[in-house]
């Protein structure tokens, strides 16, 4: 009799578990749902199908078999694969600075202001969203270089007066054989030079405006 009360009790209790693992996990998984398209709302996240017009490079990455994404101040990443054919990239709007990873066939936004990273397919699903450390995001900000397969490819500024911006990527060989993979060379001497008449401004309206102080000082009568 107790044999037949303790084998009824286990199996209400496998029961019991059952329905509550029926109810939680496709709850939990609808939540889930719920934030990572929220994200997504939120960022204003765009698929860009066609290669749009270039713009100074922030950040970039390669990944293992060359294909590599960058990260322009326009607030958009463009995947390119190995001979520099476009291949997709996204728009989206965000508060403060960001990074890139390519991962396999998917792609990570790191946003630096708030240690968060979305994870996302290349149509543009999210697949995670995480939290990141400020360390790891401050590296991927701030690469200029990287070593793949004992090629290194290095972001180079434009040369001159007005050069500033990253305007280049550019993989250097083994052999020591240069290949340009993107190229937004006009634009950044364009932003270059809009820096330099900006300051320049600047200083003029210093100049005159102390010019003009001091002048009326000298004027008034002791």
């Amino acid at each position: 009799m107790k044999k037949y009360a303790y084998t009824r009790s286990l199996w209400c209790a496998v029961l019991l578990c059952a329905l509550v693992f029926t109810i939680v996990i496709p709850a939990n998984a609808n939540q889930i749902e719920d934030q990572y398209s929220s994200v997504i709302k939120n960022i204003e996240l765009e698929k860009i199908e066609s290669e749009p017009p270039k713009q100074v490079i922030d950040v970039f990455d390669v990944r293992e078999d060359g294909w590599f994404a960058v990260g322009l101040n326009s607030q958009e990443i463009c995947v390119y694969d190995q001979n520099g054919v476009y291949q997709y990239g996204f728009r989206f709007n965000i508060n403060g600075a960001f990074a890139v990873e390519l991962l396999a066939n998917n792609i990570v936004i790191y946003f630096i202001r708030g240690d968060k990273a979305v994870y996302l397919d290349k149509d543009g699903n999210c697949v995670s969203y995480f939290d990141t450390t400020s360390e790891y995001n401050i590296q991927l900000l701030e690469r200029t270089s990287k070593q793949i397969n004992g090629d290194s490819y290095q972001l180079e500024r434009d040369v001159g007066i007005f050069g500033g911006d990253y305007a280049r990527l550019v993989k250097v060989a083994q052999a020591g054989d240069r290949t340009v993979l993107y190229d937004a060379s006009s634009i950044g001497l364009a932003v270059g030079i809009w820096h330099y008449v900006v300051l320049l401004g600047g200083f003029a309206c210093f100049v005159f405006g102390g010019a003009h102080i001091l002048k009326k000082k000298l004027s008034e009568p002791e």
